[in-house]
């Protein structure tokens, strides 16, 4: 009798193995909300500073999009592996 009732603790619908899984899937979730909740902190960080410091704009315009103003000049630093790459590309044309 007291094996039936522990099985069925166990095991049973509500039985604590269940239990036990329903606090790892809480737990994950709760892991993701706080991934989420920073990435969002985050964009709104750059969103308010894209919005307020116009230095900001500028330094993502120059790394992000190559932005060059008038009298200067852009130059990019290849890898010497992307350059050999780029070599026999053209040769091959």
């Amino acid at each position: 009798m007291i094996i039936g009732w522990a099985y069925i603790f166990f095991t049973g619908q509500g039985g604590w193995l269940e239990l036990q899984q329903e606090r790892e899937a809480l737990a994950t979730l709760e892991a993701e909300v706080a991934a989420l909740e920073a990435t969002n902190d985050s964009l709104r960080d750059v969103l308010w500073k894209m919005e307020n410091d116009p230095a900001f704009v500028e330094r993502m315009a120059r790394e992000e999009y190559g932005l060059v103003l008038p009298g200067e000049h852009l130059y990019r630093l290849v890898k010497k592996d992307s350059v050999g790459a780029a070599d026999s590309l053209s040769a091959d044309d």
